[in-house]
């Protein structure tokens, strides 16, 4: 009869410890549980992850435009890293496209320049004028007041 008792203790004594124990490493605090929109950063769109990457690729962070795109697309390292130098390569392909256009139109325009003042120093005002027309595909009037400033 004692056997039965002392039995019903210890299994009453160990249910307790396990209960207990279940409450210790499962008990979260109010706070820990409440919704904080801080901790939840709203997700990135295209543009902004875009701008991102610019703006660290401008400060030559690769690594960091790497990171950047692999937590915000979700994608491994290699996919992030490849896509990052395939962008970087064609930006920098378009801007160096972009500065030998605006290169080219500056030695476009000097070279007008330079066609026109010797027009003017053979006192041909009105073949400079004709020729700002042609090659600007503008009016009389602002071929003339061109021609003037650079008299």
């Amino acid at each position: 009869m004692y056997d039965i008792i002392i039995l019903v203790f210890v299994v009453i004594g160990g249910f307790t410890v396990i209960v207990f124990l279940l409450k210790l490493l499962l008990r979260k605090n109010v706070e820990e549980i409440k919704f904080d929109p801080s901790k939840y950063n709203s997700i990135p769109n295209e543009k902004d992850i875009k701008v991102k990457i610019d703006e660290l690729l401008s400060k030559n962070n690769t690594i960091q435009a790497v990171k950047y795109l692999k937590d915000n697309k979700k994608m491994g390292l290699k996919e992030a890293k490849n896509m990052i130098e395939k962008y970087a390569e064609s930006n920098s392909s378009a801007a160096l496209n972009v500065f030998n256009k605006m290169k080219s139109t500056l030695d476009d325009e000097n070279e007008l320049v330079t066609r026109i003042k010797s027009l003017l120093s053979q006192g041909k005002k009105i073949d400079a004028i004709k020729l700002v027309v042609e090659s600007r595909k503008v009016g009389l009037k602002e071929a003339k007041n061109f021609v003037d400033t650079i008299v």
